[in-house]
């Protein structure tokens, strides 16, 4: 089954975004400050970015070069709104900031939803098909379904199940806050997967997946503000792990970038995580 957005649901998601990039197994991680230009294309099943002289697609969590496109260009901006965190091969992407426009149809914009058993819908409108829309946060990924007066929220995802009865599909489990459970459809597009990727680390409780990397960097940061070669002397680790692991803290929102974009402190989320622990 192949889905298709509408002209004007193309038309935004031709948009820009701001993110960073590491390129090869022998790759250099750019520092925060580097903010490079993109373009993000959902208008086919597949996720495409444009950055500096190379395409790359993402599919089925790896990103693929598809050869040439212009130059970079600077950006201004702070690290905020992780929206989803796609790994490949040899690459790690970190969207950053998506316009409100398509915030809450990333990874949705070109599947359409089956919605069944859903008591906000009247009985004739069970089983018919909704346009999907997912946002992304701390709080998981909420389910929205557009009717004509406008966005009608359907609960938070919490689960999967697979389809049985239709190969490669999944049905999205869904549970609001007063218990009633909906069905979401969608179709085995690769944004689907990224949508899983992004869903098991928003399920999973954050702070399960934090290393003991993670753990000191958060109690250095905690005394003071620090930049990437301070934190590597303090720790005794090399650069680039302490800079994988910042990555990691910035995406879980537990650390914030000075206004310089040169030193790291802690959030005020990092700091209730330390005194959770």
């Amino acid at each position: 089954m192949r889905f298709k957005m509408s002209p004007q649901e193309s038309l935004i998601a031709k948009t820009t975004v701001k993110f960073l990039w590491k390129v090869g197994k022998n790759g250099t991680w750019l520092t925060p400050g580097n903010w490079k230009e993109g373009i993000i294309n959902l208008t086919s099943e597949r996720i495409i970015i444009a950055e500096g002289h190379i395409w790359h697609e993402i599919f089925h969590n790896q990103i693929l070069n598809l050869g040439s496109y212009g130059k970079f260009t600077p950006m201004e901006g702070d690290l905020a709104d992780p929206i989803v965190f796609a790994e490949g091969m040899d690459y790690y992407l970190t969207l950053i900031k998506l316009p409100d426009a398509i915030r809450e149809r990333f990874l949705a914009l070109s599947a359409l939803a089956i919605i069944r058993g859903s008591k906000k819908l009247k009985v004739s409108e069970r089983g018919k098909r909704f346009p999907a829309y997912l946002e992304l946060n701390g709080g998981g990924i909420r389910l929205y379904a557009r009717k004509e007066k406008g966005l009608s929220h359907l609960g938070i995802i919490d689960s999967l199940r697979p389809l049985r009865s239709i190969p490669e599909k999944r049905v999205v489990k869904t549970r609001d806050e007063r218990g009633e459970r909906y069905f979401l459809l969608v179709g085995p597009t690769p944004h689907l997967d990224l949508l899983l990727y992004a869903m098991e680390w928003a399920r999973v409780n954050p702070l399960r997946r934090l290393s003991e990397l993670h753990w000191r960097i958060l109690k250095e940061l905690d005394r003071s503000s620090l930049t990437t070669e301070k934190l590597s002397q303090n720790i005794g680790e090399n650069s680039l792990q302490i800079s994988k692991a910042l990555y990691d803290l910035l995406f879980l929102g537990l650390i914030e970038m000075s206004s310089t974009r040169s030193h790291y402190r802690l959030s005020r989320r990092g700091r209730l995580a330390l005194e959770l622990t």
